[in-house]
């Protein structure tokens, strides 16, 4: 496959949140991801955002590449994203998980893509899978709904696995950057209010860090469940109560559990560990919610 132009065009924009030491994928599996895409030559610039001073394994990563390092002491997660976004010059932006590897031609897919896509389209976006581990498949459609077949727009956009028009992210933004989760499907919603496309593409794959510890998997979805409900605090939208919101995530999970078994190669005896997960999740998010709601700070997680 054979991008449409040749000249350097990408703004990469990687955040470092989430490099952590526990982590099985790492900024270092990241970079080298990256270095080895074959359309690496079209990366523009490499942009390293970090919350705290680098230190000199990490910069070494980056030696012979064009690379900028923005420090922004506290910053989070979106934050990140958001200082990135606003530095880059290039035509396209890619937001690099520092804790995710794409295959070695996401990025010749996604430029070809986007490039000889009309201008409504201000972003192409993939198939995202966690690393194995307990439950993994299940937590894939829970958090990475695409997993289909075939291409087509959809609704959301992932800021980890996304190629956007550089324009178009340096004018929007994610707003809610201090959430942990949500901006990212906010944007997409923003985009397709101004007539916008989002568009999927199972060929733009990406395999994402995954717990192998059980214990650590309360902790990841209480932390979601906590943005969920500061999200809708942030959004001024009708409250609802943690049971109610349960209710809602349990019937949307087992939705997408039918469509997205077979893709996921969930065999039908494991059904009722699916389902049996799917309500602990709910579970958990359910405490996260509330504690949003009551005004509680988020719980530490090592996800």
């Amino acid at each position: 496959m054979n991008s449409v132009g040749s000249f350097p065009v990408v703004s990469l924009v990687i955040e470092t949140e989430n490099d952590q030491k526990h982590r099985r994928i790492r900024l270092g599996h990241n970079v080298e991801a990256w270095r080895r895409q074959t359309a690496a030559s079209r990366i523009l610039e490499w942009i390293v955002v970090s919350a705290g001073e680098m230190g000199m394994d990490e910069q070494r990563l980056f030696a012979a590449l064009p690379c900028r390092f923005l420090l922004r002491p506290g910053a989070s997660y979106y934050e990140q994203k958001n200082a990135g976004i606003a530095a880059s010059g290039g035509p396209f932006i890619s937001l690099a998980d520092s804790d995710d590897r794409p295959e070695p031609d996401w990025l010749e897919r996604a430029l070809a893509l986007l490039e000889a896509a009309p201008p409504e389209v201000a972003v192409v976006t993939g198939r995202t899978r966690y690393d194995s581990g307990p439950f993994s498949r299940e937590m894939t459609i829970a958090h990475f709904p695409f997993q289909g077949s075939l291409p087509g727009d959809v609704l959301t956009v992932g800021a980890g696995n996304s190629l956007f028009r550089g324009d178009v992210l340096r004018r929007l933004r994610f707003e809610g950057d201090h959430i942990r989760h949500g901006p990212d499907v906010d944007l997409a919603r923003r985009m397709q209010s101004e007539g916008l496309r989002v568009v999927y593409d199972p060929g733009l794959a990406m395999t994402h860090n995954y717990t192998g510890r059980p214990r650590e998997l309360w902790g990841h979805v209480v932390m979601k469940g906590h943005a969920f409900g500061l999200w809708a605090a942030f959004r001024r939208s009708k409250p609802r109560g943690p049971l109610l919101d349960a209710l809602g995530r349990y019937r949307v999970l087992l939705r997408r559990l039918a469509e997205l078994r077979r893709a996921m190669r969930i065999p039908l005896w494991r059904l009722p560990l699916s389902y049996a997960f799917y309500l602990w999740y709910v579970v958990a998010a359910a405490y996260g919610y509330s504690r949003a709601q009551r005004g509680r700070p988020a719980l530490p997680y090592a996800f």
